[in-house]
């Protein structure tokens, strides 16, 4: 929890758009992989549903979002929603989700702090590290390194639990 407060951990849609916890030193990288992919998901999915929103309508919200979230200044999805409605960007729909994963997407925003059980977003800029920026190739090499770790401690894990649930059921 500490780690996700501090933005050492970050909650974005980054591999395919569902929540993901990524740290924060992962986030570009990540992004530039699989960004564009998760954009055209999202657009097909929402042209799919009837749903057309114009990208000179993203370039609006992204610029409000930068200057809204400014200064580290956390706002929750509502406040932003308030914030994207009152500067007449677009009304007050279920479309406005696809305006926060398309910010998402280009590195504007991520999760912010939590305030009060609530979540809420910030500008990835204020939030995550800049680090050397991976070619393709690299950056797929360590991913690949990152799940095989992953992996084989989830799999470490599963063995000793059935180990220790064996030795358990046999102390019986």
């Amino acid at each position: 929890k500490d780690a996700y407060q501090r933005g050492n951990i970050l909650r974005t849609h980054v591999m395919r758009p569902t929540w993901h916890l990524v740290a924060a030193e992962d986030i570009r990288w990540m992004l530039k992989l699989s960004s564009q992919r998760i954009i055209a998901a999202c657009n097909s999915f929402a042209k799919g549903n009837g749903v057309d929103i114009p990208e000179s309508t993203y370039t609006k919200a992204n610029d409000l979002f930068q200057k809204v979230l400014e200064g580290n200044n956390h706002l929750t999805k509502q406040e932003l929603e308030d914030e994207i409605v009152k500067a007449g960007i677009m009304a007050d729909s279920p479309k406005l989700g696809y305006l926060f994963t398309r910010a998402e997407q280009e590195g504007i925003i991520c999760s912010g702090a939590d305030r009060k059980e609530k979540a809420t977003y910030a500008l990835l800029e204020e939030r995550a590290p800049k680090v050397k920026e991976l070619h393709k190739e690299e950056a797929l090499a360590l991913l690949a390194r990152k799940y095989n770790t992953i992996i084989s401690l989830v799999l470490i894990a599963i063995g000793a639990m059935g180990i220790y649930m064996a030795l358990n059921f046999e102390a019986r």
